[in-house]
């Protein structure tokens, strides 16, 4: 369990994740935060640099090469940024038996399942990219540091580069789009992925060597990416009188350089059995999110709860 002196590194502060551990890590210990400008993590030894400065007992690592397309003609930069850097990082901390935080994602999978993944499911990921962050996932459980690599979906957030940023600026700029409707996930608010890591860093079992692996954390529900440009469509409409209409087409119709899973959701058992954790439905903190991005609720969409659904801790 963490005390107020636990030294935590975070890496990727700026980003969306990381913007909200930001809020909740230093309720648990000294935060040293840093980004870009501080290291690069595509080049070791920069972050041998900043770890023996800092010298933490945890890190908590949200940096990331997330540029899915671009990692296929990047393929060296992803991998050294999302498959080396981690087990960098992971080696170096063994050495105080220090704990890892890392965060993978559903792009782990081919999509062929056609029922929600578990952790123990075989990877066969589809992308560069999806490669890459399998590359780190092994290279740090390889070093037998004590690890928690979360498996999530569809993020997004008020902050950084995400779905939901790109569909209210297209809905800014012009009134009709194509968005897919053949992918099915789980959109993911970033803000209850912090809290959800929260809850976790400040029990005990997370230090426990025999807790350590991986663990989905996705929020619950399902849609296509054409449904959740639907649902915020309909706030942008009724926020700011503008009709968007949105077709819904095949990937086949939307050919990109890297291919994705067409089926990623997560089954979050293991989390809620584990640490006793339980992630909200997509749609529920979806409006949470636009409603603290200050959007009036638009009608027909549902209902907002009085208060506001924590992520929860059994007991």
């Amino acid at each position: 369990m963490l005390v107020h002196k636990t030294k935590i590194l975070l890496t990727g502060h700026a980003g969306q994740i990381g913007y909200e551990l930001m809020r909740v890590l230093p309720l648990l210990g000294s935060v040293t935060g840093i980004d870009k400008e501080e290291v690069d993590m595509a080049s070791p030894d920069s972050i041998l640099r900043i770890m023996r400065e800092v010298k933490p007992d945890v890190v908590v690592n949200t940096a990331g090469y997330t540029s899915v397309d671009r990692a296929e003609s990047e393929e060296n930069t992803a991998n050294q940024i999302n498959g080396v850097a981690p087990g960098v990082i992971a080696e170096e901390l063994k050495k105080n038996g220090g704990l890892m935080v890392h965060f993978s994602t559903d792009f782990a999978y081919d999509g062929t399942k056609g029922a929600p993944y578990h952790e123990s499911d075989l990877f066969n990921p589809l992308s560069v990219y999806g490669k890459s962050k399998i590359m780190g996932d092994i290279a740090i459980t390889a070093t037998g540091v004590k690890h928690l690599i979360f498996r999530t979906s569809w993020v997004y957030g008020a902050r950084g580069r995400n779905f939901l940023l790109t569909m209210l600026d297209m809905c800014k700029n012009t009134s009709e789009m194509r968005i897919l409707n053949d992918q099915l996930g789980a959109p993911t608010w970033c803000r209850f992925l912090a809290e959800g890591v929260g809850l976790i860093l400040s029990q005990k079992e997370a230090y426990d060597p025999s807790f350590s692996g991986f663990y989905n954390m996705s929020c619950g529900g399902s849609c296509t990416w054409y449904e959740f440009a639907v649902a915020i469509a309909k706030y942008y409409e009724s926020n700011f009188g503008k009709r968007i209409t949105i077709y819904p087409v095949s990937t086949g119709e939307y050919p990109m350089k890297a291919l994705r899973p067409k089926y990623s959701l997560l089954d979050n058992h293991k989390l809620n059995s584990a640490f006793g954790v339980i992630m909200p439905d997509w749609n529920t903190s979806f409006k949470l999110l636009m409603q603290d991005m200050g959007f009036k609720e638009p009608k027909g969409i549902g209902v907002f709860p009085n208060k506001r659904k924590k992520t929860i801790k059994k007991g």
